[in-house]
């Protein structure tokens, strides 16, 4: 497709060469921000690091790409380091504005695919996305290239950037199952544009579905672990009537996006009643909207985190720009100098260690874990024989990372016999019944230590990580596990703590 000449705001056109740079500049200061202030890894990211010690296929609730990427990092670097951990989500970022601005100068013009660049990488979800490490970043990068080969594929009819199309498709469905929706969306785009090319959305399902086999297949073996997570996260049997929650996730996105580029992607849908829409538009929309109304539609009947539609941002970057630039043409500077004040702000305050109320601090999740591992190391020195042992998942990620130095076994409880994350998949108690155990729970009344005979209560931990949040473990010497055997034959069918 040709490129035109800007027809919006001539006299301050954007060079995209500046704007590349720019990017590059944010890119690498969020890089070395991760080594000059290192953060605490927090749960997930600590389980993304865990899978990364073990190379596999797949994972309990993850595609394997997370877990890759931070292998591959941590080979380059130091292998414990949280800088290195978290060093490819930076760099993906930075990475998909390059991606989303070729597409903009291939649809629109230089000025468009610039202040593109400049929007996403400052986007408030990027920022706070550069600075950990989780899937996000690696399907955001991927359905970026699924967009622009697609629409290269459409307007070109050359095969090869349907092959690209359906790797990029491929490799997302690795990052993260919700890059379904993306082929899908292209399904809907032909259909309403009118666009004949079903042979060529078959080779990008055929082709992803090829890069997704071994996947599939350790699923397969695996008793489909990965997607059945995924239905749990849907969380469909619980209440179906859930308008807060939906209004909820609506206004969250203002957050997500920003409120200057959020209003110009909705005033975009707005315009979609004259139907009038030109073939950019309409593409451009159909790899946001339905994804963003199928979260929508989760939040109604369950519930929706923020960032589940965080790969509209792609496509909704390109839409809002264009939008501001036509009708609002000094929105982008205001957006992009916002969002950048905010994030320099809020990253002044966690390098200064500024005390907020937790409310306000975006990287809550991350502190505590560090100073909980400094009070349970001396624990394990006192009783070097002894298992720690965690009643959860977040727990157990965060202790295996920051007692990674000690020769500790460190193991999740598991009562029922179901496997309901990774470490009930990858550690077992002991049968050995003179086995002890520092069970550590913030539940005062946990249902854990009737499993056991022996008990003796240690001092309780007391973390302040904010003025307003103080987080409370419950820490128990036990031993003398009671298994099967040693239950009453009218008792012996209930669920034991053995695996």
């Amino acid at each position: 497709m040709p490129i035109t000449e800007s027809p919006f705001n001539q006299n301050t056109i954007l060079r995209l060469n500046t704007a590349l740079l720019i990017v590059f500049i944010i890119t690498a200061l969020r890089v070395i921000y991760l080594w000059i202030f290192p953060l605490p890894l927090f749960g997930d990211e600590a389980q993304y690091w865990t899978w990364a010690q073990q190379i596999d296929w797949g994972y309990y609730s993850k595609p394997p790409m997370v877990a890759w990427m931070i292998h591959l990092t941590t080979l380059l670097g130091d292998a414990n380091s949280t800088a290195w951990i978290r060093f490819a989500s930076p760099v993906a970022h930075g990475c998909t504005a390059v991606v989303l601005a070729v597409l903009a100068r291939y649809m629109y013009n230089q000025h468009v695919a610039a202040w593109t660049a400049l929007l996403y990488i400052t986007l408030p979800a990027v920022f706070l996305s550069s600075l950990l490490i989780s899937t996000d970043p690696f399907l955001l990068l991927f359905w970026s290239l699924a967009m622009l080969w697609m629409w290269q594929g459409l307007h070109t009819n050359l095969l090869r950037y349907w092959l690209f199309a359906g790797l990029a498709v491929g490799f997302g469905l690795l990052s993260k199952y919700s890059m379904v929706v993306l082929p899908l969306s292209l399904a809907i785009y032909m259909i309403v544009a009118k666009k004949a090319c079903w042979q060529e959305w078959l080779i990008v399902i055929l082709t992803a579905l090829l890069c997704l086999m071994p996947n599939l297949y350790w699923n397969a073996a695996h008793g489909w672990l990965t997607f059945m997570h995924t239905g749990d996260n849907a969380n469909l049997g619980a209440n179906l009537f859930n308008p807060d929650k939906a209004l909820e996730f609506f206004l969250s996105q203002f957050g997500v996006f920003g409120p200057l580029p959020f209003a110009a992607f909705l005033a975009v849908l707005w315009q979609l009643r004259r139907r009038q829409t030109d073939t950019r538009t309409l593409f451009l929309v159909c790899c946001s909207l339905p994804l963003l109304l199928l979260i929508q539609a989760q939040g109604f009947i369950s519930r929706a985190n923020a960032n589940w539609a965080a790969p509209a941002l792609t496509s909704a970057s390109i839409l809002a720009v264009v939008w501001m630039l036509k009708h609002r043409p000094r929105w982008p500077g205001w957006s992009v100098l916002l969002s950048s004040s905010l994030a320099v702000t809020l990253l002044l305050i966690a390098a200064l260690n500024v005390n907020l109320p937790s409310a306000l601090d975006p990287f809550k999740r991350l502190r505590g874990s560090d100073l909980l591992a400094d009070i349970i190391r001396p624990l394990l020195q006192q009783y070097p024989d002894a298992w720690l042992l965690t009643d959860h998942r977040m727990r157990t990620a965060e202790l295996l990372y920051q007692l990674r130095d000690m020769p500790v076994k460190i193991v999740k409880w598991n009562n029922d016999h179901r496997i309901d994350d990774h470490y009930e998949l990858t550690t077992h108690l002991s049968q050995n019944t003179a086995q002890q155990y520092l069970f550590i729970t913030q539940d005062p009344a946990s249902p854990v230590l009737p499993h056991f005979r022996k008990q003796h209560q240690l001092p309780t931990i007391t973390i302040a990580t904010h003025k307003d949040r103080i987080l409370t473990y419950y820490v128990t010497l036990a031993g003398g596990l009671i298994t099967q055997a040693d239950l009453p034959p009218e008792k012996q069918g209930t669920p034991s703590p053995e695996k």
